[in-house]
């Protein structure tokens, strides 16, 4: 081939082929690495959870707190809240934000005494999705937490101390006490009496 003669058609068609195989590599590299940070995005939504009083008594409403990050599509959080002593569950609860961020509900159900409660919130999206929080493949992610588990569901658990006893009003006597020392005592006077006559 002399240098006048234009490449043959077979090696323009090599030519063609690798550029075609290379745009299809770095094509698909970018899909790939897209496709990497929305799982990333998706599993970092959590940041905290927390109820208020950190440990509620008997009778005792509280309220719960979540706090999320990347929540540009977020829709809505509804909060589970169950007796995992009973393994009873209430009707969700929709939470409320100002920000988007911080998701807050008060719960006014009645805390029975040494029993264990749990909560976990679901967090809608406008694209339909649904994120549990605590999330049952992360559970590492909340190591610093009190997790309880309830057919095959997890939540942030927390327990209700039993009632301390009242001390008693008699600065510790028990009631029969009072009554026996009065008795006593006027057996010893009396006999005071007598033996004061002889």
């Amino acid at each position: 081939m002399n240098g006048n003669e234009s490449p043959s058609i077979s090696t323009r068609s090599s030519i063609n082929g690798l550029t075609l195989t290379c745009l299809v590599l770095l094509v698909s590299i970018s899909l790939l690495l897209s496709f990497g940070s929305s799982v990333r995005a998706e599993t970092s939504e959590f940041v905290d959870a927390f109820h208020d009083p950190d440990e509620p008594d008997k009778d005792d409403a509280f309220e719960m707190t979540l706090m999320i990050d990347q929540v540009e599509n977020v829709t809505g959080v509804e909060v589970y809240v169950c007796t995992i002593t009973e393994g009873q569950c209430y009707s969700p609860l929709d939470m409320e934000s100002s920000d988007n961020e911080t998701w807050t509900v008060f719960n006014a159900a009645t805390l029975k005494a040494g029993h264990t409660y749990g909560y976990k919130f679901l967090v809608e999206t406008s694209d339909g999705d649904e994120v549990e929080i605590p999330d049952k493949n992360n559970l590492s992610d909340y190591d610093s937490y009190s997790i309880v588990e309830l057919s095959g569901a997890y939540y942030f658990g927390f327990e209700v101390q039993s009632a301390p006893e009242a001390p008693d009003d008699d600065g510790g006597l028990p009631a029969p006490g009072l009554p026996l020392m009065l008795i006593g005592m006027s057996l010893a006077l009396a006999l005071r009496r007598i033996r004061a006559t002889h």
